[in-house]
């Protein structure tokens, strides 16, 4: 799968015009980039000292990942089945 920068993107026109693959591409890229840091900050978060704090807040983050992670992988698994689809 061709990894699509989405910095070259100008304008929500870019957006809007780019080949539903593509587009794909950009939304799994712009969503795993937060993830990824939340992700870490709630493992940080996690260690015994900082889960008594926030305990709910942190299972509820935790939970949330995980759902936008699945999102993403079924999205990934859509995309690559376009592009199956639409190869010779």
């Amino acid at each position: 799968m061709n990894e699509i920068d989405s910095s070259n993107l100008e304008s929500e026109n870019d957006w809007k015009s780019a080949p539903p693959k593509e587009f794909l591409n950009i939304v799994l890229h712009e969503l795993r980039t937060p993830m990824t840091l939340i992700s870490g900050y709630v493992e940080i978060l996690s260690n015994e000292k900082q889960k008594e704090l926030h305990p709910e807040a942190i299972r509820v983050i935790s939970d949330s990942i995980q759902k936008m992670e699945k999102l993403c992988e079924d999205i990934a698994s859509y995309t690559r089945e376009l592009m199956r689809k639409s190869d010779p």
